[in-house]
């Protein structure tokens, strides 16, 4: 995932988009697929100790 929104140009990071009436550009559904991988850790640690 890293890679993939590394190889985007600034330009196409500002493509905008919507979804249910909210509106995201490729960066915000970039953060939002790190911030979710990074809650599955969180749950990991916190319920399992990994």
């Amino acid at each position: 995932t890293t890679q993939l929104f590394e190889s985007f140009s600034p330009e196409t990071l500002t493509y905008y988009g919507s979804e249910e009436q909210k509106g995201l550009t490729v960066e915000k559904i970039g953060r939002m697929i790190a911030g979710h991988s990074m809650h599955h850790c969180n749950v990991l640690v916190e319920k399992y100790g990994v």
